[in-house]
């Protein structure tokens, strides 16, 4: 499927896996949430719940059928289905996905509203600066006047304020580009980023929270359900989603594979943090992993959320920093570019 086709909405993803946490946990055939799903909200929501129902039909898992329309279905959705299917847990699974979307939506929503005043400033400001361009094309349109204009980027009259809106235009397109290629992976950019990224402050606490909350919550669903370690923690390592820990996840199979334990294996990788390590450790001599695991997992998902409202406030407090610095740059030039008319004039130069 291209990169360019859009999957499945945030909300929309929220109140699918809240709908099917809930149906699952009752004891709903999947088939027929399927065929509940084939009948509302979009024609493309509809043709992709139908599809998966058929494959259902055919003998896939729902993961399975799930993966063969990863043009709208999200990779992690699947992932993660795949891994409560295996866990015999597939409604947590549904549970812990809801809860994850409602958080991504309402960090969108909060900075959103966060940087919607800068932004009214900066068009406020381009449209207060293309004022002067065009008035300074009026005032000033002697040929023998030309070497001046409000900011000293040669921008005088209509061409000037045309040719303004071009650059803003061209600039606004290529950021919105990069965001959103990196928002949606296009040619794979997470796993060249998700390293990187994981070092940088702020954003990488939220990485690397929601990360160790994916990889502690399957790994609690995998070992309750008495899956081989082996499988556990390949499984554990791919629910991150997040190639800073997946590619490590070589280290601890081959530990594994030695007879070393969980704990020891997990510490093979080197990526993963010691209240991790000791939680696993704490469990296989008491006999339970899992309850050490879900108090670890719960503490992880609280702090990827205050990481991702940190995130949020950081970032709209940052674009405001570097709005205000441009309107007071080229207010600044203007003002400059003021004081050296009056020069001139005052020299007898015009």
């Amino acid at each position: 499927m291209s990169i360019f086709t859009p999957k499945i909405s945030l909300k929309v993803a929220e109140q699918l896996c809240a709908r099917f946490s809930t149906a699952i946990r009752s004891g709903i055939d999947p088939l027929k949430l399927l065929d509940m799903e084939s009948k509302i909200g979009t024609k493309r929501h509809q043709a992709a719940a139908a599809d998966v129902r058929q494959r259902l039909l055919g003998g896939d898992t729902l993961s399975e059928a799930m993966s063969h329309r990863s043009d709208y279905f999200p990779w992690l959705m699947t992932n993660l289905v795949d891994a409560g299917e295996q866990a015999g847990g597939i409604d947590k699974s549904f549970a812990y996905l809801s809860q994850y979307y409602r958080d991504l939506r309402n960090t969108r929503s909060s900075f959103l509203k966060q940087i919607s005043w800068p932004v009214i400033q900066i068009l406020l400001a381009i449209m207060i600066i293309s004022l002067f361009i065009w008035l300074m094309g009026v005032l000033f349109n002697d040929p023998s006047q030309d070497n001046y204009d409000p900011l000293g980027f040669g921008l005088k009259g209509v061409s000037g304020v045309l040719t303004l809106w071009f650059y803003i235009a061209v600039v606004s397109i290529a950021i919105g580009i990069v965001v959103r290629a990196i928002w949606k992976n296009w040619f794979g950019l997470h796993s060249l980023l998700m390293p990187l990224a994981i070092n940088v402050p702020v954003i990488g606490a939220v990485f690397k929270y929601l990360a160790l909350s994916r990889l502690t919550m399957v790994l609690s669903l995998l070992l309750n359900a008495g899956v081989d370690a082996i499988r556990a923690v390949q499984m554990a390592f791919t629910s991150t989603g997040n190639n800073y820990y997946i590619r490590q996840a070589p280290q601890s199979i081959a530990a594994v594979k030695k007879g070393q334990t969980l704990s020891e294996s997990f510490a093979a990788s080197r990526v993963l943090p010691r209240e991790f390590i000791e939680a696993v450790e704490v469990g296989e001599l008491s006999g339970n992993e899992t309850e050490s695991l879900d108090a670890l997992a719960r503490q992880y998902d609280s702090q990827a959320k205050n990481a991702l409202l940190t995130m949020s406030v950081t970032a709209s407090v940052l674009i405001w920093i570097m709005i205000a610095g441009l309107i007071i740059f080229l207010i600044f030039r203007f003002f400059l570019n003021y004081v050296n008319m009056i020069q001139d004039l005052s020299n007898g130069k015009f």
